[in-house]
């Protein structure tokens, strides 16, 4: 594949890395911290500005990636970008680390046939089968996480990351949802219009996000997870 960028004119975010770049194929990140790339006229996902603005529905596919290859696939998922294949921003982690975390932003994720087209583009440019996580059959996934998630502190390290979806190498798509003595588990989402199935989610996250922030945990006169048992999925 060509390192020049496309010859459509993408219009880049004054605070992108490359927006002056013509050709990625020598391109090095430069910052320690966050390296954005954010593209104004991606009418597939626009917000105008930085879709990362802390907006409600906003989130991120992530992939997370070996130093020895971050340059690598830092000027391939930034080519993607420039081509307008991907979304209007992501953003990397730079630096010496072992591991770099690439966030690829959707604007909603309730716009669940966007989300999953976003997916299958990381898939098909082999991001997920040489960097996804990797299960003992073989299978491997990426995982999207709505922004709210982050801004509570809800991480891997603590066993509950709140991550929404789950997308593998065999192009499933996978919502999380939860039994009634609130164990996460995956289900293969079956139609792309049917929002409901974010229901059980948004309950459970609206009542764990307000227990961290020590905020109300009632919804009028009745507990938060009161609701998210009566409307639970049973299991």
């Amino acid at each position: 594949m060509s390192g020049i960028i496309a010859k459509v004119r993408t219009i880049f975010n004054e605070h992108s890395v490359i927006q002056t770049v013509k050709q990625l194929d020598t391109f090095i990140p430069p910052n320690n911290g966050w390296n954005y790339v954010m593209v104004e006229n991606d009418l597939n996902d626009k917000s105008g500005e930085r879709s990362f603005a802390f907006e409600d529905t906003t989130g991120k596919w992530m992939l997370f990636i070996p130093d020895a290859d971050f340059i690598k696939v830092f000027r391939g998922v930034a080519r993607l970008a420039a081509n307008l294949e991907l979304t209007n921003s992501f953003k990397a982690s730079g630096g010496r680390e072992k591991s770099h975390v690439f966030c690829i932003y959707c604007r909603n994720f309730k716009n669940i046939k966007f989300v999953r087209k976003i997916a299958k583009i990381i898939m098909d440019s082999g991001f997920i089968d040489n960097y996804g996580v990797k299960y003992k059959d073989g299978t491997r996934a990426i995982f999207f996480k709505p922004d709210d998630a982050t801004r509570g502190n809800f991480y891997s390290e603590s066993g509950n990351s709140m991550t929404l979806y789950k997308f593998t190498n065999k192009a499933e798509l996978f919502f999380k949802e939860f039994d009634q003595d609130y164990n996460p588990h995956w289900s293969l989402v079956e139609d792309d219009n049917n929002l409901e199935v974010l229901d059980n989610y948004e309950i459970y996250f609206d009542y764990k996000y307000s227990e961290s922030k020590g905020l109300d945990t009632y919804e009028g006169d009745k507990p938060i997870l009161k609701l998210y048992k009566d409307r639970s999925i049973k299991t």
